[in-house]
């Protein structure tokens, strides 16, 4: 990857972004994400991911019993002896295939055995917004705000997945290593014509990059790189918003195609919501969220190693399955009247950065939309 050096357009741009004019100007600030994750308020009474809390009582969903479910009506004790016995190494290659008939695997059709349940959060307090404008139901916000829609916590939050202190989950932690590592990056930029901290009338635009993301000496990300955005329609959006007192929101819903995890390049939120702080520092922090496909949701996990995710983070897929379809909350199927989006909400911190046009000519000043054609 080619780091391009901050040119004079960009260090003069960069005056003009962290300038507060009393008059009105354009203006922009670009941003390359450090950290990414669910919207999960942790409650456990020690930072253990697996202590109990008022959110999950009997604490994290626990380790999988792997005898339990791998007898089926076909197969006998003798055979699930074998695959759990470590010196015939055939647990990972027999995990899936517990299905009704010999040989199915579960992950293919997650809905061919019965629910297993899993623990899913009991609390009433969450992060996020209030997506469909009830106050009456939904959880209550850590600030006391009423009707707050994220049924994707209330689903999965007790799996070790994503419980946990802020960057401290299983899966926080290894998509961020992922993303820091150089397997994806996603950037952001916002514009506006007025102040920087209060304008009414302003632009964020939600990119990816294929440039991996600079460190410094500490490991952590740096800030004031540049990275050239991908001409890729399909995972960036534009939303319109406003920024009062250095807050910037999306109030109208509007729907969202970016990038998510390393394990699933796409990120769809219907009718979403943003609430992003530009802090004094230069950097962002703040949530996204909306209405997520559920089907999106369990792709992540069962398309590229779900024997891997059932090992290593105590979760039964199937379960997470009938779990975040209970809790779907949003666009009805016509015909069978099934909930196919859940509720969720997204942290994101970022720090300042260069964001270049796709054809690398120079610094990207205005937020707008991309055209579906290749990069130069």
């Amino acid at each position: 990857m080619k780091v391009i050096a901050p040119t004079l357009a960009c260090i003069c741009t960069s005056l003009a972004i962290y300038t507060s004019d009393a008059h009105a100007a354009p203006w922009s600030r670009g941003f390359v994400v450090e950290w990414t994750e669910p919207a999960a308020w942790f409650g456990g009474k020690t930072e253990a991911i697996s202590s109990p809390g008022p959110d999950c009582p009997q604490g994290s969903e626990p380790k999988l019993d792997f005898r339990k479910i791998l007898k089926t009506s076909w197969r006998t004790e003798e055979e699930v002896d074998f695959i759990l016995n470590p010196e015939n190494l055939s647990l990972a290659k027999n995990l899936g295939l517990r299905g009704p008939r010999k040989g199915e695997s579960v992950y293919t059709n997650l809905e061919s055995v019965p629910d297993r349940g899993m623990r899913t959060v009991v609390g009433n307090v969450a992060q996020g917004f209030n997506l469909d404008g009830n106050v009456r139901t939904g959880f209550k916000g850590t600030g006391g705000e009423q009707g707050i829609d994220n049924n994707f916590y209330r689903a999965w939050g007790c799996w070790e997945m994503f419980r946990g202190p802020p960057g401290k989950s299983f899966g926080g932690q290894y998509h961020n290593d992922d993303m820091r590592n150089g397997k994806f990056t996603i950037v952001m930029l916002i514009s506006g014509n007025k102040d920087p901290n209060n304008d009414d009338d302003v632009r964020l635009g939600l990119y990816t990059s294929k440039d991996p993301i600079v460190k410094d000496g500490n490991g952590n990300v740096a800030g004031d790189y540049s990275y050239k955005i991908e001409s890729d329609p399909a995972h960036s959006s534009v939303l319109k918003a406003r920024i009062s007192k250095g807050v910037l929101e999306v109030i109208a819903p509007q729907d969202v195609r970016w990038r998510e995890a390393s394990l699933d390049p796409v990120l769809t939120l219907y009718s979403a919501r943003a609430r992003l702080k530009l802090e004094s520092d230069g950097t962002l922090v703040g949530m996204i969220g909306g209405y997520k496909p559920i089907k999106e949701a369990i792709d992540t996990w069962i398309t590229t190693n779900p024997t891997g995710v059932e090992l290593v983070s105590h979760v039964d897929l199937t379960a997470a399955w009938y779990a975040i379809k209970r809790h779907a909350d949003a666009r009805p199927d016509p015909q069978t009247g099934q909930n196919t989006a859940i509720s969720t909400a997204i942290r994101y911190s970022a720090v300042p950065a260069f964001i270049i046009k796709p054809d690398g000519s120079g610094p990207m000043q205005i937020v707008s939309a991309l055209k579906a054609e290749a990069e130069s």
